[in-house]
């Protein structure tokens, strides 16, 4: 019976270590490296880097269709719904959205911009999950 539900569970189980990992890297890890890190006095957390966003889409591709493992899968997709819930939040102004992600300072981005970014995360997202379903 529990063999039934084992798939369940681990994929739940990544979700959640994916919420966690980005909540911790942002509260404990980061001051961490802090001073491993060059930077113009900015609070420097890597998994809201813009490396990080671009690099995350492929990496998740890539595990939700080659992977078998429902553990990796939860985790990609919970890094994704945290970042994704985070682009939301911050959307509205943009100054915020570029400090809170860590965009290039002299990037010329638009309410309308952030809006599409936001969007797209979460409809890539979706479409992560059918396959993901399916």
């Amino acid at each position: 019976m529990i063999a039934e539900w084992l798939p369940l569970i681990l994929l739940f189980t990544g979700y959640v270590a994916g919420w966690l990992l980005i909540l911790v890297d942002a509260r404990w890890l980061a001051p961490n490296y802090q001073k491993y890190l060059e930077n113009s006095g900015q609070k420097i957390v890597l998994t809201r880097s813009f490396l990080f966003l671009f690099v995350f889409w492929p990496l998740t591709i890539f595990i939700i269709t080659s992977s078998l493992s429902p553990i990796g899968q939860g985790l990609v997709l919970g890094i994704g719904s945290v970042l994704g819930w985070q682009m939301w939040q911050h959307q509205r102004d943009v100054e915020d959205f570029k400090r809170y992600f860590q965009l290039p300072g002299k990037s010329q981005l638009t309410q309308r911009d952030l809006k599409r970014m936001t969007y797209g995360w979460l409809g890539l997202l979706v479409i992560m999950v059918l396959l993901l379903i399916v």
